[in-house]
């Protein structure tokens, strides 16, 4: 962050933030939060590599929590005075002096130095001294192994880091020119960095309004975003070692189903063993199990002795005969887990888990006469009384939900050209389908597909006891008939659950 900005926001909330009290410091990853007594307001703390900063906020979004982290920051802050904050010339240093009575009745005052310079941000905790301040605690360690020109470490002195070169005197008249209103995000971020266009036009009169936008509506999202990239291609690499892991499981199943014939093999292998040589790819023997006789082709390994081959081939019999009720589990378990790894990564790709906040949308907690076990694992949205959501994320979950879980006058939506989800409005008390509904439904349908981009999306819907399923269809397959078809545009189950508490109010 410019170094011009931050003396702002020191200069703009000098006044305001004498004399708060420190009731507890709080983190979450690289965000800290001090809270004050009497004030619902906390300052917030960014010690973001790439652009540090400040500023006092009551957003409650980032879920802040107590860790070994700031255990030390709380041990010593707690129920200390702030007295003072400033920054220091031509340098990205803010400090916060506080003072607080110890169990001695003795005034200890510290400083809270926050060295916001983008790939050295840190946060030094130090305590005054007789001729320094002494180092309590730091957010980074630094010693002198790390080609530093200074360490910091828990006992020694505080230095602060050396000024900063101007290269120029229109560089530096630049670095400590004044601000002036109004202000815009664009300001403050990178060109290239994509923003919406309500987000560049808004203009702001002060600092810390700007500075809580700016986390909040432009660097958390795209954390966000990029987590939630590297958690779908890290589910996604799970996905592929459980699919190639059942692949193997149901050859080895397969194989045990052929266990009666590796043993025949075997045995007919055994008689032949003299007219067999290493380095024969097959032998051709006579089947004495048939009652023909006929001739029997044996595949064999080049590599193998005609003893190991034959070795095999009964090692083949006795795995799937005693196994192949093992391999049957291992196979229902595999399953089991790579569904769940598709749940997890539609819940992703739909923004349905928001692995930076640990939000998950809410579920209705289900009460009524509805088969609730097998509910509980859809995603769903409860309209009122009457009407109730659920949204299929895997395939198998589409069939559940279409060909076992919803009655005949249940109604069905899907996307008529783009694959998606299943989507199921229950009709507990088969009523009229309102327009609102309708709408809200098919806008759904058309988010949790491939056209969830995209304007205009054609939606089919029509009543369950229209839908079928053709016997040996793939699973989530299904035909329909008396459907009609309603053109929206995307909707998210976040805006839908707004939109339905907005009904309810």
């Amino acid at each position: 962050m410019d170094y011009r900005y931050l003396k702002k926001w020191v200069s703009e909330n000098l006044q305001s933030s004498n004399n708060l009290t420190v009731l507890e410091v709080r983190r979450q990853q690289n965000s800290l939060a001090i809270s004050f007594k009497g004030k619902s307001e906390f300052l917030q703390i960014a010690l973001e590599s790439n652009n540090p900063f400040l500023f006092f906020t009551e957003q409650k979004i980032l879920p802040f929590r107590k860790d070994t982290r700031v255990e030390v920051l709380n041990q010593h802050l707690t129920h200390s005075r702030l007295l003072d904050l400033a920054i220091s010339d031509l340098d990205r240093l803010i400090t916060l002096d506080l003072q607080k009575t110890d169990i001695y009745n003795q005034k200890v005052e510290y400083r809270l130095t926050l060295e916001l310079i983008p790939h050295q941000a840190n946060l030094v905790l130090s305590r005054k001294g007789s001729e320094s301040y002494v180092i309590i605690d730091c957010w980074r360690y630094v010693t002198l192994a790390a080609k530093s020109s200074r360490q910091i470490l828990p006992g020694a002195a505080y230095e602060p880091p050396l000024k900063p070169e101007r290269e120029n005197y229109a560089a530096e008249r630049f670095y400590l020119s004044e601000v002036e209103y109004p202000l815009r995000i664009t300001d403050l971020v990178n060109k290239r960095t994509d923003l919406a266009d309500s987000v560049k036009k808004r203009e702001f009169n002060d600092i810390n309004t700007l500075f809580e936008a700016l986390f909040y509506e432009v660097l958390l999202p795209q954390k966000q975003q990029k987590r939630f990239s590297d958690l779908i291609k890290q589910i996604q690499k799970k996905k592929e070692k459980k699919e190639q892991k059942l692949a193997k499981l149901r050859k080895e199943y397969a194989d045990s189903e052929r266990s009666e014939d590796y043993k025949k093999r075997a045995e007919l292998l055994k008689v032949n063993l003299h007219s067999i040589r290493k380095g024969m790819d097959e032998i051709k023997v006579v089947d004495y199990y048939s009652e023909e006789q006929q001739e029997l082709v044996i595949p064999l390994h080049k590599e193998l002795t005609p003893q190991q081959n034959m070795h095999l081939l009964f090692k083949k019999y006795r795995k799937g005969s005693s196994g192949k009720e093992l391999i049957q589990k291992q196979i229902d378990k595999t399953g089991e887990e790579i569904e769940q790894l598709e749940r997890e990564m539609f819940d992703l790709e739909n923004n349905l888990q928001d692995p930076e906040l640990s939000v998950d949308i809410p579920g209705d907690d289900g009460k009524g006469a509805r088969k609730q076990q097998r509910s509980d694992k859809y995603r769903r949205l409860r309209i009122d009384q009457d009407w109730e959501i659920f949204i299929g994320r895997t395939n198998r979950e589409n069939d559940e939900l279409t060909c076992k879980m919803a009655r005949p006058d249940d109604w069905w939506f899907h996307t008529r050209i783009f694959h998606g989800a299943h989507i199921i409005l229950r009709n507990y008390h088969k009523l009229e389908l309102p327009l609102h509904l309708l709408e809200l439904c098919c806008r759904l349908a058309a988010y949790f597909s491939k056209a969830k981009n995209s304007e205009n999306v054609p939606v089919d819907y029509t009543q369950i006891r229209y839908v079928s399923k053709p016997h040996g269809s793939p699973a989530g397959y299904v035909i329909y008939k008396n459907q009609k078809t309603l053109y929206v545009n995307p909707l998210s189950l976040r805006e839908a659950a707004r939109m339905v508490e907005s009904w309810g109010k």
